[in-house]
């Protein structure tokens, strides 16, 4: 994401068995932004990991060279759009994980219905919007 990723719209899409379901990961280093992206219309089951997950800490434990306190190449992302999803059976229903220093912003969820065997962890994250929103959580 280092290049910067703007004005994205992904939809009316199936996914079966995927590592995640909808997937925007980014790092301190990387630098660039994500915004104005939206995922519309998607049945996707059998996720492996997350069904929903914007990181910015992608794999930080598998860099360790990467300086996680270096104010050079911070990376934001905002106005995230997700509606119309419907996942059946991922391990995580939802993770946002943003920086201290670089909070996401603008996370919209809307009509979304996850069958996950964990819940949700959201962290330095600001003006999130859920409408219409289930996540079922079961072992």
């Amino acid at each position: 994401m280092s290049g910067g990723v703007r004005n994205v719209l992904a939809e009316n899409l199936t996914a079966d068995g995927t590592d995640a379901g909808v997937r925007i990961k980014t790092r301190r280093g990387r630098g660039g932004v994500v915004e104005n992206v939206v995922y519309r219309n998607m049945v996707i089951k059998n996720i492996e990991k997350q069904a929903i997950t914007i990181d910015m800490f992608y794999d930080v434990g598998n860099n360790p060279g990467v300086d996680q306190t270096s104010p050079e190449g911070i990376p934001a992302i905002r106005n995230i759009t997700v509606e119309n999803l419907t996942c059946w059976s991922a391990d995580t229903a939802i993770v946002l994980r943003g920086l201290p220093d670089s909070p996401i912003t603008g996370v919209t969820l809307r009509d979304i219905r996850i069958a996950a065997k964990k819940g949700t962890t959201i962290s330095d994250v600001r003006d999130v919007t859920s409408d219409a929103m289930s996540v079922t959580v079961s072992e």
